[in-house]
């Protein structure tokens, strides 16, 4: 019996924060077991990274190697389709575009302001400028813009709603309402659920995408179970790799 394992028991009227704590001691035992110190790793005097099957590193403030652990999950079809948008982006900007294209970005990203999840504002350069709204555009079905198209348009004012129709039955998502001649290429649905109760809010990684639609802007969603709760996150989005922000809402199928 692990330490860990003894620690979790003696605490046994306080809940744990691990879901599952031997499971947790477990796989820590085997983490421990399968490394080694190692003085100058690799033939050198530090080493970081894998080599061959031997992943080296840094632990507590000593190098160690370890097998490399495999992939607890492979990439997803989606996961596979963004990897490819931003190699191609990053190939656009370092081959294919001139030096004049690439200033243009760099000038219009001294213009620009992000936030960090912190809150707290910085300029991005025009690579990643470029690369946002290029991986973006090919993300919707776009193709890169070597030359960005101005003006950015932060907001459209649009009206969001989710129904349930029960006739068919069915969860029918609309983003429609736009100004005149301000029609965005399409919607992108977003879907977490199903939920027992409408008590809590969906977090962001419970969301999977349904996918996209055209106008009328009308997403029909079939695959609800009645009685059950789900959110959804609509935004509308040009090809040219503009998004706009998220509307989240709370359906219940009954």
């Amino acid at each position: 019996m692990c330490k860990m394992r003894c620690l979790f028991s003696y605490f046994s009227a306080v809940r744990c924060p691990i879901n599952n704590p031997l499971s947790f001691c477990k796989g820590y035992n085997q983490f421990i077991s399968n490394m080694a110190k190692v003085i100058a790793p690799a033939l050198s005097l530090r080493a970081s990274g894998n080599l061959g099957d031997i992943n080296y590193t840094e632990w507590r403030g000593a190098a160690i190697a370890r097998i490399k652990n495999p992939a607890v999950q492979p990439n997803t079809s989606l996961q596979l389709a963004q990897q490819a948008n931003v190699a191609a982006a990053a190939a656009a900007w370092s081959t294919s575009m001139s030096e004049f294209e690439r200033n243009t970005w760099e000038e219009i990203a001294r213009n620009c302001k992000w936030s960090d999840r912190m809150s707290v504002r910085w300029t991005p350069s025009g690579y990643q400028l470029f690369m946002k709204f290029s991986v973006q555009a090919l993300a919707l079905g776009g193709s890169i813009q070597t030359i960005p198209t101005l003006p950015f348009p932060s907001t459209l004012p649009s009206r969001a709603q989710v129904t349930y129709n029960a006739s068919i039955p069915r969860a029918e998502i609309i983003l429609d309402t736009y100004p005149a001649g301000q029609d965005p290429d399409l919607i992108q649905v977003f879907r977490a659920g199903p939920f027992n109760g409408g008590g809590r809010r969906a977090i962001k990684p419970e969301y999977r995408q349904l996918g996209s639609v055209v106008t009328p802007f009308q997403f029909n969603d079939a695959t609800v179970t009645p009685l059950k709760w789900y959110w959804f996150r609509v935004r509308w989005g040009f090809l040219i790799g503009i998004v706009g922000n998220w509307f989240e809402m709370q359906l219940e199928c009954v």
